[in-house]
Parts: structure tokens; sequence; C-alpha cells
């Protein structure tokens, strides 16, 4: 009996079941009182052109404050990354009648990915506003700094 098809049909069952992560999560925290909250970005934080007016895509909890707005990433495929450049050298000897020596230089475009600069706006029910700029990763992984219009400060990451 064959095992390979119960196997794989497992591993079906099971990653249908899995939870599918797709939107950053992340916290801000006072940087005075050290109040933590929760903030969850409704997609992949890629860059996102559509217009200013557009439904909301942010959500952050403070407290018993939940502010909603948008946020903005800025696309930055027109900046590459820094030039990478490698060298690698080599030499064996050995005890035969034969020596070897080899060099080579690479040298290419291969670019690494800067980080993207974005910024958020949200509100609460009330009025209450939270302004935030972050820069965000290839891997969606972000830092930056708000402020609420009490002028509160928060440091961010997700």
């Amino acid at each position: 009996m064959n095992a390979t098809p119960l196997l794989f049909a497992s591993a079906l069952l099971l990653g249908a079941c899995a939870p599918t992560v797709t939107s950053p999560q992340g916290r801000l925290v006072n940087t005075t009182t050290g109040q933590e909250g929760a903030i969850a970005f409704d997609g992949t934080l890629a860059p996102d052109w559509t217009l200013p007016t557009s439904k909301p895509n942010v959500t952050i909890r403070l407290g018993a404050d939940v502010y909603t707005g948008r946020y903005t990433v800025l696309d930055d495929s027109a900046t590459p990354g820094p030039l990478r450049l490698g060298v690698t050298v080599g030499a064996s000897f050995g005890n035969t009648n034969s020596t070897a020596y080899g060099g080579s230089i690479e040298a290419g475009t291969r670019r690494t990915a800067a980080p993207r600069n974005g910024n958020l706006i949200a509100k609460t029910p009330a009025g209450q506003v939270l302004t935030c700029t972050f820069q965000v990763d290839v891997n969606r992984h972000g830092i930056g700094e708000c402020q609420d219009g009490r002028g509160g400060r928060y440091a961010l990451q997700f």
C-alpha cells in the first residue's frame, strides 16, 4: 500500500485549515506614557495609486479610541538600491607538479530593494486625528513615528 496519496491529502487538509495572514499587523507605543495600541493594515503595503477618497485601509486601536483612515506607500521602482560587488580569490598548492591560482571579480547590477516611504492619516468618529510616517521593507516590516492632535508622540512598528 502506497502512503503517498494519503500524506498528500493530509497536507492539503491541514493547509486549508491554516490561517492566512496577508495584511501586516503591528503596534504603536506612546513615547511619553508607554500606552500601547494596535494597528491593522487592510492590504499588503504595496504601492497604492487609488484616490485618497477611497475606502479606509487602516484601523488603529489606542485605548478606548478607534481610528480609521488611509495609508499610502510610495513606489521606489525608479530608485534602485545599492550596487553589490563580490570578489573571489583562491589558491591551491599540492605535492604534485601542478599549482593552481584563480580569481574572479563579479560586478553586476544585482541590487537590494530600498525601503519604501509611506504615511497614514486616521481619525476617530469624534474627530481626533493621528498622522504617521513610516518606512516599509520588501518583507512588509516597517518602523515609523506618529503624532496625534493633542501633541502625543508614538513609535510605530509592524
